[in-house]
């Protein structure tokens, strides 16, 4: 997962902007404008990528998708499906 990890920063680092040392422990990716929508569908795509299929639309949320630890929760439980 930290290879996931590694890169999933590293997305969303070049997407916002920001340096991805600052983003390793980001809560708020969302909430606090880290990420729009369109860097938010680049996520996307890239976890559809990652769990081989698509993530369904109910568990689009910020449980999910708030935090790079809640993206790689997520990812981890779609997984294991």
């Amino acid at each position: 997962m930290t290879a996931f990890r590694d890169e999933l920063v590293n997305i969303i680092a070049e997407e916002s902007g920001l340096d991805a040392g600052t983003l390793m422990g980001s809560a708020g990716l969302m909430s606090a404008g880290v990420l729009d929508s369109f860097a938010l569908v680049t996520v996307i795509t890239f976890v559809e990528e990652h769990i081989g299929g698509e993530v369904p639309p109910a568990d689009l949320s910020f449980e999910n998708f708030d935090s790079i630890a809640g993206i790689c929760a997520y990812v981890e439980r779609a997984l294991t499906l």
